[in-house]
C-alpha cells in the first residue's frame, strides 16, 4: 500500500510540476515575441518616418537654390547634382522641376533620360505646393504610379517643395522615392520567425508592403485577411492613429504608426501562436522523458524490497 501511494504522489507531483513550468514557459515566451515584435515594428517605422524627413529637409533645400527659381542653364546641372548625390541609397527615382502650371520643365534622373512636358497639375503634392505650401516646407504625397523618368510605371512616394522668387510660386521640385526598395529596405529584415507576415498600410488600408509578396500593392488589406479580430485591429489602430498588441486564439500581431505629414502608414506584425512555442518543444520532451526515467527507476527500486 504504502509503495503505491508513494508512486502515484511521485507521478501526481511530476505531473504538476511539468504543468506549472509548461504554462510558464508558454507565457513567458509569448510576451517576450509580443515584445519583440512591437520594438521591431517601432523600430523600423521610426527610421522610415527619419529618412523621410532627412530627404524632406534636403528637397527643401534644394528648393530654394537660385537656380531653380531663374531656371537658367544651370538649373540641369544642379538637379544631376542633387541626383548624384542620392543616387548610391537605391531609393530616389530622380527630382523634376515644374512651372507654375505645373509642366515639367526639368528632369534629372538615374537614367540619364531628362523627359521634359508631362503635366503634373492634378498631383496631390502640387496642389498642395500651390496652394498652401511655403518655401522651405515639404510635402510627402500619397503612393502613387509614376509618368515619367526612372519613375515611370513604378509605384513611388514624391517628396516634394515649392518653388517660389521674390515671394511668387513659380513651380515645384519634386522628387520621387521608389516605394518597394524603401520598404525591402526597413522591412524586409523584420520577420521574428518564418511564419511571420509583416504589412505597411496606409491610412485608407490599402497594402504597401507585404512580406509574402501575395498581396497586390494599393490593394486593401481586408480582402485577404480572414481573422476578423485582427481586421477589426488593424481598423481601431488606423482609426486611433496609435500602436498598440493584439493577441488571438492563434497569432500574436503589434502596431506600430508611421506619421509622414498627411499620410498616416501603419506597421502591422503578424506571427503565428504556435511559433512561439517551438522553441520550447524540446524543453518540454527532455521534462517528460525525465519524469518517464524516474517512474520507472522508483517501480524497480519497489520491486526490490
Amino acid at each position: 500500500m504504502i509503495k503505491r501511494v508513494g508512486l502515484l504522489f511521485l507521478i501526481g507531483f511530476g505531473a504538476a510540476f511539468y504543468i506549472i513550468l509548461n504554462w510558464k514557459d508558454q507565457t513567458s515566451i509569448s510576451s517576450e515575441l509580443q515584445k519583440r515584435q512591437r520594438t521591431l515594428s517601432r523600430a523600423q517605422a521610426a527610421n522610415i518616418k527619419s529618412f523621410f524627413e532627412d530627404f524632406g529637409n534636403s528637397v527643401a533645400t534644394f528648393a530654394k537654390l537660385q537656380s531653380l527659381k531663374r531656371m537658367d542653364n544651370m538649373t540641369q546641372k544642379d538637379m544631376e547634382s542633387f541626383v548624384s548625390q542620392w543616387s548610391d541609397s537605391g531609393l530616389v527615382g530622380g527630382i523634376v522641376l515644374t512651372d507654375k502650371s505645373g509642366v515639367v520643365r526639368f528632369n534629372a534622373n538615374v537614367l540619364g533620360t531628362p523627359e521634359v512636358g508631362t503635366s503634373l497639375v492634378d498631383r496631390d503634392y502640387f496642389l498642395w505646393a500651390k496652394s498652401e505650401g511655403n518655401e522651405g516646407e515639404y510635402f510627402v504625397s500619397q503612393p502613387i504610379v509614376g509618368r515619367l523618368g526612372a519613375s515611370k510605371g513604378k509605384m513611388v512616394v514624391v517628396v516634394a517643395s515649392p518653388v517660389h522668387k521674390d515671394g511668387i510660386f513659380t513651380g515645384v521640385a519634386a522628387s520621387s522615392v521608389l516605394l518597394v526598395p524603401l520598404t525591402k529596405r526597413y522591412l524586409g529584415l523584420m520577420k521574428v520567425s518564418d511564419e511571420t507576415q509583416v504589412y505597411l498600410i496606409d491610412q485608407d488600408g490599402s497594402v504597401l508592403y507585404d512580406s509574402s509578396d501575395k498581396i497586390p500593392i494599393k490593394s486593401r488589406i481586408f480582402d485577404f485577411l480572414e481573422d476578423n479580430t485582427i481586421k477589426e485591429g488593424i481598423t481601431k489602430a488606423l482609426a486611433a492613429k496609435e500602436g498598440g498588441n493584439l493577441q488571438t486564439k492563434d497569432k500574436l500581431v503589434a502596431f506600430s504608426p508611421l506619421h509622414l505629414g498627411k499620410q498616416d502608414w501603419l506597421v502591422a506584425v503578424i506571427s503565428p501562436l504556435e511559433t512561439d512555442f517551438t522553441s520550447s518543444i524540446y524543453f518540454r520532451l527532455v521534462t517528460v522523458g525525465l519524469l518517464l526515467f524516474l517512474t520507472i527507476l522508483l517501480i524497480r527500486i519497489l520491486k526490490s524490497f
